[in-house]
């Protein structure tokens, strides 16, 4: 009884607790000018998760904007046209980066992933020879060599695959394994 009554008190007043601790969009981005806090306060636009993006990294709309449309690169557009998906540069979008890396860089590559701090990019994953390796595929600098030791993009896959039928194998309801590309971890 007492015990709901503290949880009942603390979800009553943690809303008005947490706002009344929460800064200004100005204190917690002081790089920010006072348009670009005026733009992300007011947005207007047609996608509310750009000023989303620009509160959370302290980024103004034009610049999370302009990621957005990195991010969503061959996720949206041409792909959801009817046929064939036309013919792009290898590093035109992240997947289809990922994907030849992938086929032609099986024994070093380790995956990629979106790094939007401290410099916004897509970080790609070898094991060795980074630079050397993506210079091979991409001169695009949003495209940024990491080198990151440990188990390959399709070994940790493999190894994620194996603990879950490992598992299955043990009579545990496991319906998948999570990762974590940046480390080489399951």
């Amino acid at each position: 009884r007492y015990l709901f009554s503290a949880s009942a008190m603390a979800l009553a007043i943690s809303p008005f607790a947490f706002a009344q601790e929460q800064k200004s969009l100005s204190e917690t981005c002081p790089d920010l000018t006072a348009e670009e806090v005026e733009a992300i306060e007011n947005y207007k636009g047609r996608f509310a998760e750009n000023a989303w993006y620009a509160r959370a990294y302290c980024v103004s709309v034009e610049e999370a904007e302009r990621r957005m449309e990195i991010q969503n690169r061959g996720a949206i557009g041409p792909r959801t046209e009817p046929g064939p998906r036309p013919d792009t540069a290898p590093d035109a979008d992240p997947g289809s980066l990922q994907v030849l890396l992938h086929e032609k860089e099986p024994g070093t590559f380790a995956g990629l992933w979106i790094q939007h701090q401290p410099v916004y990019g897509v970080a790609v994953a070898f094991t060795r020879d980074a630079a050397a390796t993506l210079a091979k595929y991409t001169s695009d600098p949003i495209y940024i060599p990491v080198e990151r030791p440990g188990p390959t993009l399709a070994e940790l896959r493999a190894t994620q695959d194996g603990m879950v039928e490992l598992l299955r194998q043990m009579r545990i309801n496991w319906y998948g394994a999570g990762s974590d590309i940046t480390k080489g971890t399951v």
